[in-house]
């Protein structure tokens, strides 16, 4: 990614933007159209009105933050502007109040009695007030979530956000390698420090890192030829480079991070109107329109620039008790899938990329949440619904035999179809993602068209899969049986019953179409099967994860990325395949 190339296109194309309100037609349901949008009118709780009202009785906000370049810049004449600047404009204006500004270094945002403890990047059970909070309501700046943050201070984020490293144009950091010796710079108390420690860390301490009490000397350092470089957010690069013709940004520090203003600790009123007037700008097309003006880029291009293509989080409008449970997650800075190895679920290529729907779906949530994913790879699909080590079969069938599976004390999610079925349901609770459809494949010319035909006849399938439990119903009910031919999780279905281990096999349509164009001799035959939901299961006891599954799911059906992420991984376009399998 060049960012050069970004900022001779954003100087082209720059527009002025105006900001002037209009009056806004009001619909039914608590709607309203702004420039053509159809956005949902903030309302307030009670007490989110009587925090309104003290603060109108005190007279003004107060906020908080340091200054930066196209973030929070002092004008000569004593005159604030930038993003930031404009941002908390916007949200005086929303609550219909006057604000004061006090600006403070940035390793001030997160002191206590003059300097950072060292002690809360270590201990994740120290907490303090900042000392910001004595004299200010609000800290209004572009604070990357961090888990020692979030012990101090509640974080509300607005947008996601991309760490780049910054070097000389003749001295490029292009890859980690690059980084061997090299003096790299960074903000005290920045999110780039810890980003800096961790990846040190990673390449055995062979970077020396030098602290800055000022952010922008670092720039003019590297561009001196003081130090090797730095890591920034790209949307600063989007103003900074412009003044340092001899700088790059080539390479990404981070995976996909989000940035938030934050509130003391505990003030959950105000954490709650905060997060209604991000939405609200979201949605109106105001946070797009501030960023254009001091960024030169909409957020459609800089989401493309920084490869965010996930359902925003304003979209999913967590409720408090969703907040808290994410807040709780960030502490520890990730989300932990259990999955297993299959061609549209988790494959390892070749190259060491991975692919699979399953997995690129749960990153794009991971990412939506600001969390990084954890991958626990299971062997055998049995292993996620066993209880101290054994999968006990009788589970099936007896209702009595009620318990939590090992692994969900140790992941969040299975990500993976699993079917919905009343033997599960007991364990856990499956959030539906898709309807499924199942067909029987055989070898040419051994078709059938009755189901009770399978009689005496071998029958793929994977142990305590549904599809073993579909033909063991079945063969009760219609008084026929078959021969279950046990496949490990990593055959392949279709080879198996071309290989004559098996003479039929019970799998999805999809699965089934798309190996049939690569495989002769394999055929469907005619025979309907129910159609099915499939979900990720999670502990029926986690109610947050719960709903916040439910809503993402919901969103990105609504936005095309379930789609999108559907057909890169199956070659299928998902409105088909839905129309494939219609009953």
């Amino acid at each position: 990614m060049n960012i050069k190339k970004l900022i001779i296109y954003s100087t082209i194309i720059l527009n002025l933007f105006s900001c002037n309100k209009k009056s806004p037609v009001i619909l039914e349901d608590n709607k309203q159209i702004i420039k053509n949008r159809e956005i949902s009118i903030p309302v307030f709780t009670l007490e989110e009105k009587a925090y309104i009202n003290k603060l109108k009785e005190k007279g003004y906000l107060s906020v908080v933050s340091h200054l930066m370049v196209g973030s929070f810049e002092e004008k000569f004449n004593g005159t604030f502007s930038g993003f930031q600047y404009d941002l908390t404009k916007e949200f005086a204006d929303f609550l219909d109040i006057d604000f004061k500004i006090q600006t403070v270094l940035f390793s001030e945002l997160f002191s206590k009695d003059g300097a950072i403890p060292d002690r809360i990047k270590t201990d994740p059970a120290y907490t303090y007030d900042p000392d910001i909070f004595n004299k200010a309501d609000l800290n209004v700046s572009f604070l990357t979530i961090l888990p020692w943050r979030q012990q101090i201070m509640d974080m509300i984020p607005y947008l996601p956000a991309k760490e780049m490293f910054v070097s000389r144009a003749d001295n490029p950091i292009r890859e980690l390698t690059d980084l061997q010796g090299k003096i790299i710079g960074y903000g005290i108390g920045s999110s780039y420090e810890h980003t800096l420690l961790q990846i040190n860390n990673r390449l055995n301490n062979s970077l020396t890192l030098k602290s800055f009490p000022f952010e922008e000397n670092i720039l003019k350092d590297i561009s001196e030829g003081s130090i090797d470089g730095t890591v920034l957010d790209l949307q600063n690069l989007l103003i900074s480079l412009q003044n340092y013709p001899n700088l790059v940004a080539e390479l990404p520090a981070s995976d996909i991070e989000h940035v938030a203003w934050g509130v003391k600790k505990g003030n959950k009123i105000l954490a709650g109107i905060i997060q209604k007037f991000f939405k609200y700008t979201h949605e109106a097309g105001i946070m797009d329109g501030l960023f254009k003006k001091n960024y030169n880029v909409q957020l459609e291009k800089y989401y493309s620039l920084i490869e965010y293509d996930g359902v925003e989080l304003y979209q999913l409008d967590l409720t408090p008790s969703e907040i808290k449970w994410l807040e709780k997650k960030r502490e520890t800075g990730k989300i932990i899938i259990g999955t297993i190895s299959a061609e549209d679920i988790y494959k390892v290529e070749d190259d060491g990329t991975i692919n699979g729907f399953d997995y690129n779906l749960a990153k794009n949530f991971a990412q939506t949440l600001g969390l990084k994913l954890e991958v626990q790879l299971q062997e055998d699909i049995t292993s996620f619904f066993s209880k101290d080590g054994v999968f006990d079969n009788r589970v099936v069938t007896d209702p009595t035999i009620i318990y939590t599976p090992d692994l969900l004390n140790k992941v969040d999610i299975y990500t993976a179809p699993f079917t919905i079925l009343p033997w599960r349901e007991k364990l856990l609770k499956t959030v539906p993602m898709m309807p499924m459809g199942q067909v029987l494949a055989g070898r040419v010319g051994e078709e059938i068209d009755d189901i009770i035909k399978l009689d005496g006849k071998k029958l793929a399938v994977i142990p305590g899969s549904y599809q073993e439990t579909l033909i063991t119903e079945i063969m009760k009910e219609k008084n026929f049986s078959v021969e279950f031919s046990y496949m490990e999780t990593y055959d392949d279905p279709l080879n198996f019953v071309k290989d004559r281990k098996a003479d039929y096999v019970i799998d999805g349509a999809v699965y089934v179409a798309k190996g049939m164009k690569n495989l002769d001799g394999i055929v469907v035959s005619p025979i309907k099967f129910d159609r099915l939901s499939v979900g990720w299961p999670v502990r029926r006891d986690n109610i947050e994860l719960i709903t916040i599954l439910e809503k993402y799911f919901n969103k990105s059906l609504d936005n095309g990325i379930f789609g999108r992420l559907w057909k890169e991984a199956n070659g299928v376009d998902f409105d088909y395949y839905l129309n494939l399998i219609k009953e």
